[in-house]
């Protein structure tokens, strides 16, 4: 078991989207000042590792979103990476990236492009936190989230390959596969995630050694 903390942007977040009963430490990532209130709070609460799973909604407007990936999911993100380095977290942090933000494929691009540049912002993100002395880290790059499909066991690859593909997986892990797309496999599956596989191998990364050191 392990206590939970969950970070909001306000009360009001809170208490539309949380259960009863759970923790919150409110803080607005996108505020220039705020790393040294969360660096304080980390640190008097004891946060022992943090999963950061921050990332902005699309508006669909070009240049909005452009500003909001840029102000949330890179900015906002290195803000909380710059905190818990300050507060000598003494766990491990694990960012929630995407899968294709190598931008290796067309699909790729077009999402990127699509998105106000987001999976451009999330590999900034993810290379501040490779390049922040004294965190133990690990990234986790889920491709689609799917919510209403029956989802088959998550396998854990190289950087930039997948599996999707439910039948395969029942069998048992026999190797990632290559996405076509950075949703679609090579088989035709489609790459995606539940959000409760997310974040059990969100714990897992927090549990278990052999990451970044």
């Amino acid at each position: 078991d392990v206590d939970v903390v969950a970070g909001v942007r306000s009360a009001a977040a809170a208490r539309r989207r949380l259960p009863p009963g759970v923790d919150t430490l409110v803080c607005d990532l996108t505020d220039d000042d705020a790393v040294a209130a969360l660096t304080h709070a980390l640190a008097v609460r004891r946060v022992t590792d943090v999963i950061c799973t921050i990332g902005f909604f699309p508006t669909f407007v070009p240049e909005e979103d452009r500003r909001l990936a840029e102000a949330v999911d890179y900015e906002a993100t290195v803000r909380l990476i710059r905190a818990a380095a300050a507060a000598g977290l003494p766990g491990r942090f694990v960012l929630v990236s995407s899968l294709g933000i190598d931008l290796t494929t067309p699909s790729a691009r077009l999402l990127d492009a699509s998105l106000g540049g987001v999976l451009r912002q999330k590999a900034k993100a993810e290379a501040a936190l490779r390049g922040t002395a004294g965190l133990d880290w690990a990234i986790v790059r889920p491709g689609l989230l799917d919510v209403t499909r029956p989802a088959g066991g998550v396998l854990l690859g190289p950087a930039g390959r997948w599996t999707g593909d439910a039948a395969r997986d029942a069998v048992g892990p026999g190797g990632p596969v290559a996405c076509a797309t950075p949703f679609v496999a090579s088989s035709g599956a489609v790459c995606a995630a539940t959000r409760r596989q997310v974040a059990e191998v969100c714990v897992a990364a927090v549990r278990e050694g052999g990451f970044s050191r």
